[in-house]
């Protein structure tokens, strides 16, 4: 059933003072009376709309404030909208929360959010302790959407250096619970991603920049990087897995480049192609003695450093 012909009976049994019989809206709406009905138990069943049964007077609402919701859902619909909503409350950030909680009230009313203390599937956790400023990631959101370049003094956490520079926004990437603007750097003369909270000041330029997002692939941009460093020439990754740890590999994809090869000995050897390695060397080094680094070279080359400095913070004990 067509949700427009539930919002025009909705509206007019929202008319002040007025009621209407089977035949009334049949003719009004230019639909057979049995469709008028049927419409009817469903405003009933369906929407919970205070329509009295064997109403001499016609139809009407009882409760003058009634009205049908902006958005006619069913049940898995509701349910999918809900959750929808409330992951991307849960991962919005700064700013997006009270917004979102509108809109879900708006779409789905009583039904749309549960005790605040649960997220979506109850083990959703977001980047916590992330302070942003809202008008930033309005400005960033307005400045992409009207091809505005945007001025902005920026900290590097790697470098540990303050710079200015002019971006061409592109698209604003949520990973992990932490914002992410994606935009072709003019300093840099190719795309970088800032996180938003170490942006320190910002200015959206008056003048239209020449420059289209259309041929920005956002999807493919992102696949490349293990995590979100990019400018770096790709590279292939092969990791060797101990048999034990294996068994939590298989069960996930970790990039969209990856291969997994089984080895006799239980074990598992990941292939991944990435662009740099700085992220999935801390990835790496997250496993242990569970993983082996077996190609690139540079890559072995800079675990085996990072383990002789470990060895010396820790040292041996003999006993």
């Amino acid at each position: 059933m067509a949700p427009l012909l539930l919002y025009q009976i909705d509206e007019l049994l929202r008319s002040p003072g007025k009621c209407y019989s089977a035949e009334a809206l049949s003719k009004q709406l230019g639909i057979s009376r049995r469709h008028v009905i049927t419409s009817i138990e469903r405003l009933r069943s369906h929407h919970n709309a205070p329509i009295p049964r064997h109403s001499r007077q016609g139809y009407y609402y009882t409760d003058p404030t009634f009205a049908l919701k902006r958005l006619l859902l069913t049940p898995p619909e509701l349910q999918a909208v809900r959750r929808a909503l409330l992951a991307a409350q849960e991962f919005g950030g700064v700013g997006a929360e009270e917004s979102l909680k509108l809109l879900t009230d708006a779409l789905i009313g009583e039904q749309a959010l549960p005790p605040v203390h649960l997220s979506v599937s109850g083990a959703i956790h977001p980047a916590s302790g992330i302070t942003m400023s809202p008008a930033l990631l309005n400005d960033l959101e307005e400045a992409r959407r009207r091809r505005k370049r945007v001025q902005i003094v920026y900290w590097s956490a790697h470098n540990d250096e303050v710079t200015e520079r002019v971006v061409r926004p592109y698209v604003i990437h949520n990973h992990q619970g932490e914002q992410y603007l994606i935009s072709w750097c003019e300093l840099r003369e190719s795309e970088r991603d800032f996180l938003l909270t170490r942006i320190r000041h910002w200015q959206v330029l008056g003048e239209e920049a020449a420059y289209t997002t259309a041929n920005f692939d956002a999807a493919a941009y992102i696949a490349k990087s293990f995590g979100v460093r990019h400018g770096e020439p790709p590279v292939t990754v092969r990791i060797r897995f101990t048999p034990y740890q294996s068994r939590w590999i298989r069960e996930r994809q970790y990039h969209a480049s990856q291969e997994l090869a089984e080895l006799e000995s239980g074990g598992v050897v990941l292939t991944l192609q990435v662009t740099g390695t700085f992220e999935i060397k801390r990835w790496v080094l997250g496993f242990g003695a569970e993983a082996e680094v077996l190609e690139p070279q540079r890559l072995r080359d800079e675990l085996a450093e990072d383990v002789k400095e470990l060895h010396k913070i820790y040292g041996t004990l003999d006993k």
